[in-house]
């Protein structure tokens, strides 16, 4: 197993610099404060998987394309 040695001054320039990762930060930190113990892995799994399926029915109207009758047909053969 290898470790990778990385100097302070390369670790800061590692670090995102846009400024939503401050933000995210900041709500992590707050989720991260207001749960309690019990719940921290749950919430810490669930927002961002909730954030995910938000965010791509968002998107959905513009990068969805009907599939063609015969596909539709397959799939129709396949659930019986």
């Amino acid at each position: 197993m290898t470790m990778m040695m990385v100097r302070e001054t390369e670790a800061h320039a590692l670090r995102p610099r846009h400024p939503g990762w401050t933000t995210l930060r900041t709500v992590a930190a707050v989720i991260v404060w207001k749960i309690g113990r019990d719940e921290r892995v749950d919430a810490l799994m669930l927002y961002p998987m909730l954030a995910n399926f938000v965010l791509m029915g968002a998107l959905l109207p513009w990068v969805y394309e009907t599939p063609a009758q015969v596909d539709l047909g397959l799939m129709a053969v396949m659930v019986f």
